[in-house]
């Protein structure tokens, strides 16, 4: 079910206090494990950043699901000892909870769908939002991901032969249709 799909066992927690805004934390991971890292405060801002075992910055999250907290879903490429940086955004610290575990598959398909549409690699956001549905069918956010995926897919093949997309109708029948189909999925949700 969806909720089997949204946690994993936990492998690191703490709670405790940013003074003055930065706290480190060292995270062996072994190539090709995937961890969800989760800073949270009502406090403060917070910022997560992990740091590799080369020294250079891996991943970043500032705010993360329409909030002020941070998450960062990482699979590993390199075993080694990592660092989780956390931090208060303005500097001011204070209260937080900090905690690392596995995580899911639908997570892990979640994050790539989000980076892939941040590098603008719409066609594998597509596929990862759709690997993200299979998972967690019942989550009207992924519909609406993959819309928005198919539709900058569908404007960026549109500039290709120098067309603009001025109208609904512009869009190829195929893209619409994925399009409209997403949309009353998740309308229905």
């Amino acid at each position: 079910g969806t909720a089997e799909n949204a946690t994993a066992q936990a492998l690191f927690e703490s709670t405790g206090t940013i003074e003055p805004a930065m706290e480190e934390y060292p995270l062996d991971i072994e190539a090709g494990d995937a961890v969800t890292i989760t800073l949270m405060s009502e406090e403060f801002d917070t910022v997560l950043t992990l740091i590799g075992p080369d020294g250079s910055q891996v991943a970043f999250n500032d705010d993360f699901g329409d909030t002020l907290n941070s998450q960062i879903i990482y699979s590993a490429d390199t075993s080694g000892t990592y660092t989780i940086v956390a931090e208060s955004f303005d500097g001011t610290g204070g209260e937080f909870d900090i905690a690392v575990r596995s995580a899911t598959p639908y997570e892990v398909s979640y994050a790539e769908a989000l980076m892939n549409m941040d590098s603008g690699n719409f066609t594998g956001a597509i596929a990862a939002f759709s690997n993200a549905i299979e998972l967690a069918p019942d989550n009207p956010d992924l519909y609406l991901g993959r819309a928005d995926a198919y539709f900058a897919q569908a404007q960026v093949d549109l500039e290709a032969q120098g067309l603009f997309l001025e109208e609904p109708a512009d869009l190829p029948d195929e893209a619409r249709e994925a399009i409209v189909g997403d949309f009353q999925t998740a309308a229905e949700l």
